[in-house]
């Protein structure tokens, strides 16, 4: 029989594996689907969910990997010698590039905003393609943390749920 407890954990399920799938792209927010999960789960069941000190700990843990995302292309950014310029040029280029070009502008929008506004503030472009390349170092340790939260959370849930 196909009880709300059981209609619930499909709902859960669909929302960890979207979650999971998202994170591998970088305009869907994969942490903040698979939180929305574990949301839903608790206001469906209320009880018979996870307790609300889990769904605290699990809001802490994504707002924590969102401002990861940008500690981390800061960072990356930095480290490879960005100035202030390239870190704006990174910004306006992931917005110009998802808004023209959808899913790659969002991958390649940033690091050519990163080059463009370097090179527009007097850098060569040996620097400015290195500070280029700090954004993409960034990026990718931003995913693997991110990833990472979002693995955690859907463990977690489970374990607790258990």
């Amino acid at each position: 029989m196909f009880t709300a407890v059981n209609f619930a954990m499909v709902v859960v399920i669909i929302c960890f594996s979207f979650g999971l799938l998202a994170s591998f792209l970088p305009i869907l927010p994969g942490t903040v689907i698979a939180w929305a999960g574990i949301v839903i789960h608790k206001l469906w069941l209320w009880d018979a969910s996870v307790p609300w000190w889990f769904l605290g700990v699990a809001t802490g843990l994504v707002l924590f990997a969102q401002g990861l995302d940008m500690a981390c292309t800061y960072w990356g950014a930095k480290k490879f010698g960005a100035t202030w310029r390239g870190a704006l040029g990174g910004v306006l280029g992931g917005i110009i590039g998802i808004l023209i070009f959808n899913l790659p502008g969002l991958i390649l929008g940033p690091i050519a905003g990163v080059v463009a506004a370097e090179t527009l503030g007097g850098r060569d472009l040996r620097q400015a393609g290195k500070a280029g390349i700090g954004t993409i170092v960034g990026g990718l340790i931003a995913f693997v943390l991110k990833f990472g939260v979002t693995v955690s959370l859907i463990a977690g849930f489970f374990l607790v749920l258990a």
